[in-house]
């Protein structure tokens, strides 16, 4: 591990209510451990380390992954909004938050 300087993290939640300090108000959704880009000399020929694999990128596919699975349940987070294209949305009481 001799990469972890290189290591950076994030985590999206989903929030509701009105107070942002109640952990009770957060829902977990998806958290990601990544590097970011890594330099030609410390690349690893084993393929132990991959070579731009950032946190947050990680983080917001498996969001995209996580409302696609959404889509199929009825009492989800998402509902139907059929407007501006879009055909569902996520519920007005959710906010999104990344922490980095």
């Amino acid at each position: 591990l001799h990469f972890l300087d290189m290591h950076n993290f994030a985590a999206i939640f989903l929030h509701t209510g009105d107070d942002i300090y109640d952990i009770k108000n957060y829902k977990l959704i998806t958290v990601a451990m990544g590097s970011h880009c890594i330099d030609k000399k410390k690349m690893q020929k084993d393929g132990s380390a991959i070579h731009d694999c950032n946190a947050v990128v990680l983080a917001i596919r498996a969001l995209r992954s996580y409302l696609f699975d959404q889509m199929y349940k009825t009492d989800g987070d998402l509902e139907i909004a059929d407007h501006d294209g879009y055909k569902f949305k996520l519920k007005d009481k959710y906010r999104v938050v990344l922490v980095v």
